[in-house]
C-alpha cells in the first residue's frame, strides 16, 4: 500500500497542472495523499443520465413485484450497488428486524453486482440469524434499475465511505425518498431534512429508527421526493459538469499558449 501511494503521488506531480475530482471531499483527499496543491484540483461533480431518468417506465411497480415473488402489499427499502462491505449493506440487513416488527410489509430489496461470492454468502448467513431471511432479496446486476428506483419505498444508501456516490444522485433524481449516510462526500449531495435524511454510519438502530418514521408519515415522504429530485436536476445536469470541464480544458490551453509565447 505504502508503494502503491508513493506511485500515485508520483505520477499525479510528473507532469500535471490539473486534477479533477468528483467531490470536495475528494479533492481534499487527494491534496493530503497526493501532496498534490489543493489550488490545481478541480471539483467537477459526476452528473446523472437525464434522458434516463425522464424515459417512460419500463416495467411497473405491480409487474416487477411479481416477477421477483414479492407480495403486493410490499414496502420497497431498494438499495443500488454492488454488494461489498463499502456500501454498508450489512447495517441495513441489521435493522431489518426492527423495521420489519413494526412494518411487516417490508422488504430490503439489493440490486447490484454480487461478485464478491464471500461477502454475499455472509449477509446471507446475516439475514438468517436475525430471522429476516425472507425480507431480504439480493437481486444481482439489473438492466431496469430506473424501474426499481420508481418503484421504492424508501432507497438505502448506507455505505461507509464513496467518492462520491452517483447512485444516490440518481435516485434522487428519480424522486426516491433517500435515507443515507452522514459520511464522506455523500452530505454535499443531500441535505439533512432538506431533500434526504442523514443517519450515522454502521449504526443500525438510527437507520431503523429513520425508515420506520418515514414509513409512518406520507406526507413527509412526498415532500423529501419533490425535493430530492428538483435538488438532483439542478445540480447534477450533464450540461453544466460539460461546461465546466469544456471551461478547465481551454483554461490549460490558454495556459499552455501564454507559455509557449514567453519562451
Amino acid at each position: 500500500r505504502h508503494t502503491v501511494k508513493a506511485l500515485d503521488r508520483w505520477t499525479a506531480n510528473m507532469g500535471n497542472e490539473k486534477l479533477i475530482a468528483v467531490s470536495d471531499y475528494v479533492r481534499h483527499s487527494a491534496s493530503r495523499d497526493l501532496h498534490f496543491s489543493l489550488d490545481s484540483i478541480e471539483l467537477v461533480y459526476n452528473p446523472f443520465d437525464v434522458d434516463l431518468m425522464k424515459a417512460p417506465s419500463g416495467k411497473s411497480r405491480s409487474e416487477l413485484l411479481r416477477e421477483f415473488g414479492l407480495p403486493d402489499d410490499s414496502l420497497i427499502l431498494l438499495n443500488v450497488a454492488r454488494v461489498s462491505p463499502q456500501k454498508g449493506l450489512l447495517y441495513a440487513v441489521r435493522a431489518l428486524p426492527e423495521i420489519v416488527r413494526q412494518y411487516p410489509g417490508a422488504q430490503l430489496v439489493a440490486v447490484g453486482s454480487t461478485a464478491d461470492a464471500h461477502w454475499t454468502t455472509q449477509l446471507k448467513r446475516e439475514a438468517e440469524s436475525l430471522d429476516v431471511a425472507g425480507h431480504f432479496h439480493l437481486l444481482g446486476a439489473q438492466q431496469n434499475v430506473v424501474d426499481f428506483l420508481r418503484a421504492s419505498d424508501i432507497f438505502v444508501f448506507p455505505s461507509l465511505y464513496e467518492g462520491l456516490g452517483i447512485a444516490l444522485i440518481e435516485a434522487m433524481a428519480a424522486g426516491c425518498v433517500c435515507v443515507a449516510t452522514n459520511t464522506g462526500p455523500i452530505p454535499e449531495v443531500l441535505e439533512d431534512g432538506k431533500d434526504g435524511i442523514l443517519v450515522p454510519p454502521a449504526d443500525p438502530q438510527q437507520l431503523a429508527r429513520t425508515v420506520c418514521e418515514l414509513l409512518g408519515d406520507p406526507v413527509r415522504r412526498s415532500e423529501l421526493s419533490a425535493a430530492a429530485k428538483e435538488t438532483a436536476f439542478r445540480r447534477f445536469q450533464p450540461g453544466k459538469s460539460a461546461e465546466r470541464l469544456l471551461h478547465i480544458y481551454e483554461s490549460l490551453v490558454d495556459q499552455g499558449r501564454n507559455l509557449r509565447s514567453r519562451n
